[in-house]
Formats: structure tokens, C-alpha cells, sequence
């Protein structure tokens, strides 16, 4: 899952520096992880709606609108995510409806981006909630609704350089 991460951010980052078909190249590379590593039970630590959101992104700055309107759609047809109080109040199901959100924000579908985003902070103001959680999505939603485009991904609050010895 690790290397997974680090690949998508690479991409993220090779995307920032204005080399989006680089970048695309390495978001339509991604492979699951091994299954002897274990961590196949949950399919979604391949985050495939921020993938797709992504990806759309790039075709856009390439000019190819028909591919990312593709891609954006497709990002929205995973509808089994179930919005609740996840075990370990975790919010990676929050996490993809805000990436689906982000979609329909550049299919030009904005009301429902605002129920998206309304739902999102309807759960953070819960009380119920752990103030971590609460923080986290909220933090999703205000970026969703005022960010630009190129910091609306967490990943830039906190992006990490991976590096091995032998790539220094």
C-alpha cells in the first residue's frame, strides 16, 4: 500500500510540474498490491475515485475533454459507499464521496457537488464525531467548495519526498 502511495503522489507531483502525460502514464500503471502481502480484503486502498478524478484532471490540461468527461463520469458510478461512522472513525468513505463531488464539480453538476459537500459537514458537525475526524472532513469540504483546482487533493498539505540511496 505504501509504494501504491508513494506512485500516486509521484504522479500528483510529476502532474504540478506541468507533465500531466507523464503523470497519467504512472495513474494508469498502478497496480494492486500483491495478494501475499495481504491486503487485498478491502479493495478501496486503491482509492479508485480519486484516481479517476485525477485522471480526468490530466486529460483536461492535454485537451482531450471527451476522455476526462469519461473519466469524471466514471468516478460516480461507484455508489457503495455508505456514509456513516466508520470503525476507528476513519473517513475514507467520506474521502471518496469528496472525490466524487470534485467530479461532478468539473462535470459542471454543482448542486449535487453541494450536497456532497453539505452531507460531509452535516457528519462533521456531529457531536458524536472525534474532533480529529471532524477536522478532517470539514477540511475536505472547505477545500472542496474554495480551494483551486491544484490544491483541492489533501496530498499537497503533506507531501513527503520518498527517496532510496540509490535514487540520491
Amino acid at each position: 500500500m505504501l509504494w501504491y502511495r508513494r506512485y500516486f503522489q509521484e504522479a500528483l507531483v510529476s502532474f504540478a510540474k506541468t507533465n500531466p502525460k507523464g503523470a497519467l502514464e504512472i495513474l494508469k500503471n498502478l497496480k494492486p498490491v500483491p495478494p501475499h502481502l495481504g491486503l487485498t480484503g478491502d479493495p478501496w486502498y486503491m482509492e479508485p475515485v480519486r484516481q479517476l478524478y485525477h485522471m480526468g484532471r490530466m486529460y483536461e490540461r492535454l485537451g482531450n475533454m471527451e476522455e476526462a468527461r469519461r473519466c469524471w463520469e466514471k468516478a460516480l458510478t461507484f455508489d457503495n459507499y455508505n456514509c456513516f461512522f466508520e470503525p476507528g472513525y476513519w473517513s475514507h468513505r467520506w474521502a471518496h464521496r469528496y472525490y466524487q463531488a470534485l467530479a461532478l464539480q468539473k462535470l459542471g453538476r454543482q448542486a449535487e457537488a453541494n450536497a456532497y459537500f453539505d452531507g460531509m459537514e452535516f457528519v462533521a458537525r456531529s457531536p458524536e464525531q472525534p474532533v480529529s475526524a471532524r477536522d478532517r472532513i470539514m477540511d475536505l469540504v472547505e477545500r472542496g467548495r474554495f480551494a483551486p483546482d491544484d490544491e483541492k487533493d489533501p496530498v499537497w498539505k503533506k507531501a513527503v519526498k520518498v527517496e532510496t540511496r540509490a535514487e540520491e
